[in-house]
């Protein structure tokens, strides 16, 4: 990502770029990016063309990739979920493959893709006559720094210390920690100042952070807490089983923690090895303390049995979990 923006910024442009990845937000802000540099909104309707769906007619693309700007330096193409860097296409990918070696230099053809397969022949020449691009999450410290920043320019303060706490609270995708840091910044902006508890009394906290909650009520052996934010779970229409699972994923961090922390692993070594946040490793490290190995290690397998025995209609859903739960805070 950073070599595409330096790219834009030097107005350096490629014949071809493609996007793909999980995070929507930052493949709309790019696509942004180069149209505003590539066509004027005085030439849009001249100088670009938009193609969408698995069925997009391949000579079209390549007709409207022939068609000189008009008033303009560049034609600009955007074509979104083709299905052109995935299996299924031989004949139309082959054509573009040999279309993309001679095409005029000033076309730019941005493909924005939910799915490609990198044994694609065409991703392949994407990526050596262009750019290819996997759109993620930023970093936790990219992260903060957005937040900040975006704060800062409604001139409101956030600490890192409170980012930190937001992102655990919200962490899922840019679309939703956008949202919510723009309802939170609205709601302070009286005060001036971003807090913990105006997060707690604002944002809508992502699944994730409140089943982290509820781990670490049961390692507090909190039960009545516990047992709260099951019970506010099942009034929010989260299903058990998904509980459940979400659950047995918390116990499997904080045992997988427990090992690399005995091995001499630190946060950000153990961040790396799990491909998590630093600070998920943070607080599954912190939280590993309040269990012993073999109660994580038996927690999993209740946990698999629970899920057997639900399935297969020997336990209730709901009360099977509450079990689970109770079990675990007064095990410890």
């Amino acid at each position: 990502m950073k070599r595409l923006k330096k790219d834009i910024k030097e107005k350096n442009f490629k014949n071809i770029y493609l996007f793909y990845g999980d995070e929507e937000y930052l493949k709309r802000i790019y696509i942004d990016k180069l149209k505003k540099e590539l066509v004027s909104n005085e030439t849009e309707m001249m100088n670009y063309d938009f193609f969408e769906g698995n069925t997009v007619n391949v000579r079209e693309i390549i007709d409207s990739a022939e068609t000189m700007p008009f008033m303009s330096d560049y034609r600009l193409i955007l074509i979104k979920n083709s299905g052109l860097f995935a299996l299924g296409r031989k004949e139309d990918t082959a054509l573009l493959s040999d279309y993309v070696n001679d095409m005029p230099k000033n076309t730019v053809i941005v493909f924005n893709e939910e799915k490609i397969d990198k044994r694609n022949s065409f991703y392949k020449i994407a990526d050596k006559k262009g750019m290819c691009v996997d759109f993620k999450l930023p970093s936790e410290n990219e992260l903060v720094e957005f937040l900040v920043k975006r704060a800062k320019n409604r001139k409101i303060i956030v600490s890192n210390s409170s980012c930190i706490y937001f992102l655990r609270c919200i962490l899922d995708n840019m679309d939703t920690i956008v949202s919510e840091i723009d309802k939170l910044i609205d709601y302070c902006q009286e005060k001036g100042e971003i807090k913990n508890n105006d997060i707690d009394a604002v944002c809508t906290k992502s699944l994730e952070s409140k089943i982290f909650y509820l781990t670490e009520q049961i390692g507090n052996r909190n039960l009545l807490n516990a047992l709260y934010a099951y019970e506010n779970l099942i009034l929010n229409k989260e299903q058990p089983l998904m509980i459940l699972s979400m659950i047995a994923r918390q116990f499997r961090y904080i045992l997988q923690l427990k090992e690399l922390s005995q091995k001499g692993f630190n946060a950000d070594m153990a961040a790396s090895a799990l491909g998590i946040r630093r600070f998920q490793a943070v607080e599954f490290l912190k939280q590993s303390s309040s269990f012993e190995y073999n109660t994580l290690v038996n927690a999993l397998k209740d946990c698999l049995e629970c899920d057997v025995k639900i399935k297969t209609g020997k336990l209730s859903d709901k009360s099977g979990v509450k079990s689970l739960i109770i079990k675990y805070t007064q095990k410890l």
